[in-house]
């Protein structure tokens, strides 16, 4: 039996494109503040202004990418300092 339709012979899957803009300042300031919350460096708000003017372009996973390395930068160097305070304590004597 043959279809009078070739396209349910076929069953294709259309792709469905969304088209999501990019974050503007707003929304970018927003992003950064809310994943910042809760690190213990807190960011000037001229800081934060610079960073927010620095993304332009940059999307939603851009700033999470940016935001999650910068905490790992400072995790990194919190262990580094930690690590180099330990070989340079002098041996106790026992």
């Amino acid at each position: 039996m043959r279809s009078q339709f070739p396209a349910v012979k076929c069953r294709r899957r259309l792709v469905k494109r969304l088209y999501i803009p990019l974050p503007d300042t707003k929304a970018r300031r927003a992003l950064i503040g809310n994943m910042l919350r809760g690190q213990p460096a807190k960011l000037s708000s001229a800081d934060l202004a610079r960073i927010v003017q620095a993304t332009e372009g940059y999307s939603g996973s851009d700033i999470r990418a940016l935001c999650r390395e910068a905490a790992m930068v400072s995790i990194r160097f919190a262990v580094l300092s930690v690590i180099t305070r330990q070989l340079h304590l002098p041996a106790e004597a026992g």
